[in-house]
């Protein structure tokens, strides 16, 4: 929403964070699931940590990019008007905004296919009764 601001650019920036965050999961995952712990304690702590420290420079560094509207008081309305009027503003800005919209459906496709990976791993260990470490070693083939 910047004027100065090169929205391919952005695309290509944000593709490639994404693409880099997926690949780190993808190895991380390998290496949690081909190790013998059975305590994960310091996994959840880790990524509890990470999910805090996210939240945090987006709060401090990320500025708010959602428009002002000045001409509607929305202090007037219950919470269900409220919730209704944010489903049609979704709704409006999915319509107007081809960049948004390529992006929802971007998305929709990577989390459907990475449950997909994820019901197969699950699928292959119990039907075929192999350990969750061989598992990983013929899934981590396929990467």
């Amino acid at each position: 929403n910047e004027p100065t601001s090169d929205p391919v650019v952005v695309q290509q920036v944000s593709g490639l964070i994404n693409m880099l965050t997926m690949i780190v999961v993808e190895i991380v995952g390998v290496c949690l699931n081909s190790s013998t712990s059975t305590d994960f304690r310091a996994t959840w702590v880790l990524v509890a940590l990470m999910n805090g420290l996210i939240a945090f420079a987006a709060v401090k560094f990320c500025r708010e990019t959602k428009p002002e509207f000045k001409d509607v008081d929305r202090t007037q309305k219950g919470v269900l008007a409220g919730a209704k009027d944010e489903v049609l503003e979704y709704v409006h800005l999915l319509r107007t905004n081809t960049i948004l919209r390529l992006n929802l459906i971007m998305f929709a496709c990577f989390a459907t296919s990475f449950t997909a990976t994820s019901i197969d791993f699950s699928f292959y260990i119990a039907f075929h009764e192999v350990s969750q470490v061989d598992a990983v070693k013929q899934f981590s083939l396929k990467l």
